[in-house]
């Protein structure tokens, strides 16, 4: 359960959630800690009774929070309250049953049994109702424990009807019915938050080893306890019951792990984490060049892309890091070309598919110019040597090669990564060329007056569920973003909206859209991975042609009077 206050609620709310959330934890975590202990140790022992008692006030603590928080949340809502409720009554019948006298049954357990009742009820209904369509993605989970509330009612109605349990029946009905919830808490941790768990054991079988333990634990005490004697048809029920939600619990876990949309781990403030430093080097480029059929580009297309961009780069690429230990070049009259393109050699992946473009919309992989939008490219990137301010801007390091800074952020074929730092009020992208940093501001969405206009805009963010949404206008109208296969520039009335989206541990979804009706047809859109990189950052600390602009510009008054004679 992640529960978090937005970072504009009043403090107390965000206290109180705070608070709310780490009672879950620990109750959570108690629970897990003091079960294991009483399960393993002398049943009718003190150690086993104190560890009994502390782990049914930790547990109904825990499910107590779940059952009322979870209908609120917008992360598995069903699951969190199905899973709470059943826990409640798994300890309250587990408790009852050793608080009722031998062969005693009364009110209390029919008024029980509604609770499973409930359940398979609410389930089924969900069934019906999502018949035609495409039920929520935690309803599997949800069935799961319909069916298992199915055979926990058939024990209580079976109890009931035989006018209650005495002997090694009646210790067994406690005993499954704690250790259930206990495996409700393992599986919930375990298998459900593995993204809290170290790195090296997330998708491995380890997690599931807690919530074997509590199963392989659970039938040596069925049997030590003789229940398969003393009571047959409770002790299948038992046995299956468990069973069917182990691999119920497993299974779904596996799915999590499979289909579920990832949820990022949350910063101090409760946001989603997007901090770390990314990189979107890769062959794939802005406009899809014509070798490409469509968006998602084949083997054969992709190995065409690799052999031209070679062909045309020659020396220049590598992907390959630079050997520390190499020794000195040789000495040389004239020395050779020493620049390198380190960049990633492959197409961009989005969902295991090779990207021909980040264009998405318009469907050709193209950008929808106006006649406008293309003299206003050409407007940006004129140059000449008349004097300083005409020569190109990346050539002054006004501006990146390439445009990694954007907006919208292009890759390049070096020095292309990004930091991410987040505060509650701000989120700081440091780009690594030409070391210029984005502030975005949160939560306050008024743009600077129009007449002010920075060179990487105004932007002002909030976020939308696990995503981070950026807005951003006041563009200059005399620098374009480039890219190796297309550039583009914005009007006075241009806007771009950018949405982060962590999809995994390793991997931000980078979207943006471009709204502008003077310069393009049409709103176009596009989509571009980030993948986690290693650090650090070094400094790139541009030359801003101080030692050769002087010399470009006598030359081209030299070659001016040559032209007058």
């Amino acid at each position: 359960m992640n529960l978090h206050a937005s970072p504009d609620a009043p403090l107390a709310l965000r206290f109180a959630a705070d608070a709310i959330l780490v009672l879950h934890i620990a109750g959570g975590a108690t629970g897990i800690a003091s079960g294991f202990t009483a399960i393993l140790a002398r049943k009718g022992g003190r150690l086993h009774a104190v560890a009994g008692t502390v782990f049914f006030v930790a547990m109904l603590t825990m499910a107590t929070i779940a059952t009322a928080v979870s209908p609120v949340l917008d992360k598995d809502p069903w699951t969190n309250t199905t899973a709470g409720a059943f826990t409640l009554y798994l300890l309250a019948t587990a408790w009852m049953a050793v608080r009722r006298r031998p062969g005693q049954v009364g009110r209390f357990e029919a008024l029980a049994a509604l609770m499973p009742f409930g359940i398979v009820v609410m389930a089924a209904g969900l069934a019906i109702r999502y018949a035609a369509g495409k039920p929520p993605e935690d309803f599997a989970t949800v069935y799961a424990f319909a069916g298992i509330s199915a055979l926990a009612l058939a024990c209580d109605l079976l109890m009931i009807r035989r006018g209650g349990l005495v002997g090694p029946a009646r210790i067994a009905r406690h005993l499954w019915r704690m250790t259930a919830s206990l495996f409700v808490a393992t599986g919930s941790f375990f298998l459900g938050q593995q993204t809290f768990l170290p790195q090296a054991v997330q998708g491995t079988l380890l997690p599931a080893l807690p919530v074997f333990a509590v199963l392989g634990l659970l039938v040596f005490w069925m049997f030590r306890v003789r229940l398969s004697r003393a009571f047959p048809p409770q002790a299948m029920a038992t046995v299956l019951c468990l069973f069917v939600g182990a691999g119920a619990v497993l299974a779904g876990g596996d799915a999590d792990a499979r289909t579920r949309p990832y949820h990022a781990p949350r910063t101090r403030a409760g946001t989603p984490d997007l901090e770390g430093l990314w990189t979107n080097s890769s062959l794939t480029f802005l406009e899809r060049p014509p070798i490409f059929k469509s968006l998602i580009a084949t083997d054969k297309e992709a190995a065409m892309m690799l052999a031209g961009f070679k062909q045309l780069t020659g020396s220049l690429t590598s992907d390959a890091p630079i050997d520390p230990n190499l020794p000195a070049p040789p000495v040389v009259k004239q020395a050779p070309q020493a620049d390198v393109l380190e960049m990633d050699l492959h197409m961009a992946r989005i969902d295991g598919q090779m990207r021909s473009s980040w264009v998405v919309e318009p469907a050709n992989g193209q950008i929808p110019f106006t006649d406008a939008g293309r003299a206003a490219v050409k407007a940006a990137d004129k140059t000449s040597y008349d004097g300083p301010d005409s020569r190109p801007k990346e050539e002054r390091c006004l501006v990146a090669i390439g445009s990694p800074e954007g907006p919208p952020m292009m890759n390049t074929g070096f020095n292309a990564h990004y930091q991410i730092v987040q505060t509650r009020d701000y989120v700081v992208i440091n780009i690594e060329m030409n070391h210029d940093v984005r502030i975005i501001r949160m939560g306050d969405r008024t743009h600077l007056a129009q007449e002010v206009r920075p060179w990487m805009g105004d932007s002002v963010g909030w976020w939308e569920g696990e995503t981070l949404v950026v807005e951003t206008t006041n563009f200059p109208t005399n620098v374009s973003v480039s890219s190796l296969t297309g550039s583009f520039a914005y009007s006075a009335q241009g806007k771009l909206i950018e949405r982060f989206t962590r999809t995994a541990r390793d991997l931000i979804l980078y979207e943006f859209t471009v709204e502008d009706p003077v310069n393009f047809k049409q709103t176009w859109r596009a989509q571009m991975p980030m993948r986690a990189a290693k650090g650090p950052i070094y400094e790139y600390a541009c030359h801003e042609g101080n030692y050769s602009l002087p010399n470009v510009l006598a030359g081209a008054r030299l070659e001016e009077k040559e032209a007058a004679k």
